[in-house]
């Protein structure tokens, strides 16, 4: 889940990016694809992942990005691409997202099963945070805004010492299972 592959041939080997992309926060991905090398860039660092062999595009060829035609198992591939696309090309042709469902007079590229915005699951549904924590949906993931008294992804962590419980001049320190007092010296 959450790798990059490229493949140009149907039964061809697949080459795959050697980090994980998912971080549910948007970020630019650049694959390009010269002479058969593939290279891969993402957060200012460039990786070579390898060869594919070269095909020559031709009218009515089709090139899948984010998924495969229904039918196809995306399973293999981690399952069907759920986010944002922007500004995808191929050579020098604009690929539009947004002509979605069309094509033009000229067969100009067009998209399939494309919807507006970026497509993220309500990870907030099941309600992940505790103890009065409010959930707030990043892309594919949530972010718990906790009360003071806890902490952590969840909320599921108490934070002891923020009631200040020692005595003045005393130290507090959170514990796992509760706090300590410490005379500062």
């Amino acid at each position: 889940m959450g790798r990059l592959f490229v493949r140009s041939l149907p039964r061809g080997a697949a080459l795959s990016a050697p980090v994980f992309l998912t971080t549910g926060e948007k970020q630019l991905l650049q694959v390009e694809v010269r002479g058969g090398r593939v290279t891969f860039e993402r957060a200012g660092l460039r990786y070579d992942i390898g060869d594919v062999p070269e095909v020559a595009a031709r009218a009515g060829d089709r090139a899948y990005v984010g998924g495969l035609p229904g039918g196809w198992d995306a399973g293999a591939w981690g399952g069907r691409y759920k986010g944002c696309l922007q500004d995808l090309r191929l050579d020098s042709l604009r690929l539009d997202p947004g002509a979605r469902n069309r094509s033009d007079q000229q067969g100009a590229p067009y998209a399939q099963s494309v919807e507006e915005g970026c497509v993220s699951d309500d990870a907030c549904k099941v309600e992940p945070c505790l103890n009065g924590g409010r959930c707030t949906v990043t892309f594919n993931d949530f972010s718990c805004s906790c009360p003071a008294q806890f902490t952590g992804k969840t909320c599921g962590t108490r934070v002891w010492c923020v009631g200040r419980p020692c005595e003045p001049g005393g130290h507090c320190l959170d514990l796992p299972d509760g706090y300590e007092c410490k005379r500062l010296h």
